[in-house]
């Protein structure tokens, strides 16, 4: 037994062809993943996939499964001794997928992770089971986050859920009191760390995949940003108005359960686009209506322009698709009533 045991743990095990089929196991595993993040049925809210997500976790996934199949290769004590799981960044890859992207993406992506974990690992158990107690907490504490900094309580509190996580499972495999003390102390350090590198890492993400996080939100948010500054100076009665919504909207949400800085922001931007012509909106207008010079179905094309406009100084501002999508159909689809019954 000692002799096989030698042989088993003598040496290098990384081996190509295993590698390609972990990653072609992995691959089946993604695209499951990519299917249950897609839209599927108008119950459905979630947003859809773009390619800078797509890239993003498919990297992700990717370095995941590598990093442990090389630990797995060239650190075989940590394999063997049960620490694997407690050395692998999960927190900080569930903590980053549920900020960008919510906490349904964020248990999928964990599952995910857990089982390519088992992939590299030759099925362990052991691991799956301090991935899937990392990530889901991480999920849990991130969901309710409401500041950056709040991200490093949340790194507290995961910290203590996996040094007890780590204790039990050393204790429920008979490798005593001081080796599960440590097992624990490995995941603690883990955990709390993973936090704080995702607070370096989330302004980056948030920039690059455009994401409507809640962070990025509350920055939009910023009645003194340049944009809203303008729209104020230009056309104060649009910037009324536009606050006003904001605040309905919002009382609106909460009522609901719905997202409300969402509400908030998508209020704040939705008629950006009257900044290029404000004398032709009413709310804007002192006793002097420019439309009563013009042909109807011109007022209706200059009134649906603003929704265009908006559009264009959303994409100069990088505005998240979200709020895109709140300026381009906040007017629906149907016929502007009032010039109709003017023309007829």
């Amino acid at each position: 037994m000692v002799r096989l045991s030698a042989l088993h743990s003598g040496g290098l095990r990384f081996n190509v062809l295993k590698a390609l089929g972990g990653l072609s196991l992995l691959a089946l595993l993604f695209c499951g993943a990519v299917l249950l993040l897609g839209k599927h049925g108008d119950q459905d809210t979630s947003p859809a996939m773009d390619r800078p997500s797509f890239i993003f976790l498919a990297s992700l996934g990717t370095f995941y499964f590598i990093l442990a199949s090389a630990l797995d290769a060239f650190a075989p004590m940590l394999a063997d001794g049960g620490h694997l799981a407690a050395v692998l960044p999960t927190a900080l890859a569930a903590i980053l997928i549920t900020m960008l992207f919510g906490r349904r993406q964020g248990i999928i992506v964990t599952m995910a992770l857990g089982m390519s974990l088992m992939i590299a690992t030759r099925m362990d158990p052991l691991s799956l089971v301090e991935v899937m107690a990392s990530g889901l907490a991480s999920v849990l504490l991130a969901g309710r986050t409401e500041k950056r900094v709040d991200l490093i309580r949340s790194g507290a509190y995961l910290a203590a859920i996996q040094l007890s996580v780590g204790f039990a499972l050393g204790a429920f495999t008979g490798r005593g009191f001081f080796p599960s003390v440590v097992s624990g102390l490995w995941s603690a350090m883990n955990g709390f760390f993973c936090s704080v590198l995702a607070l370096g890492f989330l302004p980056v993400l948030e920039q690059w995949l455009n994401a409507a996080t809640l962070f990025r939100l509350q920055e939009l948010s910023d009645l003194n940003s340049p944009a809203l500054k303008r729209l104020l100076s230009v056309a104060p009665g649009t910037y009324s108005h536009s606050v006003t919504v904001a605040h309905l909207a919002e009382s609106a949400c909460r009522a609901i359960g719905a997202d409300p800085i969402l509400a908030r922001v998508g209020a704040y931007y939705h008629d950006i686009g009257k900044i290029e012509q404000p004398e032709y909106f009413i709310e804007n207008q002192s006793g002097y209506n420019k439309h009563d010079e013009i042909n109807p179905r011109l007022s209706a094309t200059v009134l649906r322009s603003h929704v265009k406009f908006g559009l264009e100084r959303a994409d100069a501002l990088r505005l998240p698709a979200a709020i895109r999508a709140i300026i381009a159909e906040h007017h629906g689809t149907s016929i502007i009533g009032y010039f109709f019954a003017q023309a007829q």
